[in-house]
């Protein structure tokens, strides 16, 4: 959240350059920090990228990048320097090229999350505040900073449906962006 947040500072004085190439370093350090903690946690950095790439702002993209590996490293510098076999094979290689498991349907997945009690007025609340944001970004320039959110919440619920492995307590990947766009 606070990397999406930090991003979208850029969004309300365009003009001042100096305090937008700022606050795509601390997103990108951020950004980091939410794909350590864990992978699907990647989600962010990709909605922060597609965002910059459609409003054609490559040198903010370029420092959210360069910021995010540079965090990256310098965090995971330990663990890469006494283990890097192990951390590459246990964290990575094992998130992506895990086998399938849990349910493996996405269309299951979808009506699993639509129809979990506990997300019952989240899912359906955020995705009406998306509906929202989506009209007002395409009508108003200045609600253009949900399209940030707006991402997020497409990458986490693409991660969320097609990813190989699926137990119904994933949908908490998509609860943040949902209650963001629902408020």
């Amino acid at each position: 959240v606070l990397a999406v947040l930090a991003f979208c500072a850029s969004f309300e004085r365009p003009q001042d350059d100096h305090n937008a190439m700022k606050a795509a370093v601390l997103s990108g350090l951020l950004s980091a920090l939410a794909a350590l903690a864990k992978t699907p946690g990647l989600v962010v950095i990709m909605a922060l990228l597609t965002v910059s790439a459609v409003r054609r702002r490559w040198r903010e993209a370029t420092l959210v990048t360069l910021s995010f590996v540079v965090s990256c490293l310098a965090l995971s510098a330990y663990f890469l320097i006494r283990c890097p076999g192990d951390l590459i094979k246990q964290v990575y290689f094992f998130q992506f090229l895990r086998p399938a498991d849990g349910i493996t349907c996405w269309a299951t997945r979808l009506y699993d999350i639509w129809h979990y009690p506990s997300a019952w007025l989240t899912v359906r609340v955020g995705l009406a505040g998306a509906a929202f944001a989506a009209l007002l970004a395409i009508r108003d320039h200045t609600a253009r900073a949900w399209s940030v959110v707006l991402a997020w919440l497409g990458y986490a619920a693409a991660l969320v449906v097609f990813n190989k492995s699926y137990w119904p307590q994933y949908y908490v990947q998509l609860a943040v962006p949902l209650a963001v766009i629902a408020g």
